[in-house]
């Protein structure tokens, strides 16, 4: 099957305050290290970067120390180091 069209990151954004530890990527490779950059609004302005990490069992991601985001605050998840 011919893959049509592909995100290049994956962004999560929480409409309340909380900590995040783990979060899950779909369709991403046991191994492959990502790039955790902070996300914010408006504009959803990519900035510094939170962590590198690796994909775990099952798409499973855990970060070390958690992130702390809220409704303007939240992360951008990009394949690669």
């Amino acid at each position: 099957m011919i893959e049509l069209y592909r995100d290049d990151d994956f962004r999560f954004r929480f409409a309340e305050p909380r900590v995040v530890g783990r979060f899950h990527l779909e369709g991403v490779a046991l191994g492959t290290v990502v790039t955790v950059r902070q996300l914010r609004t408006p504009g959803e302005v990519v900035g510094e970067l939170l962590a590198t990490a690796t994909v775990g069992d099952g798409g499973w991601v855990e970060i070390t120390p958690a992130l702390r985001v809220d409704v303007t605050n939240g992360f951008r998840v990009t394949l690669g180091g």
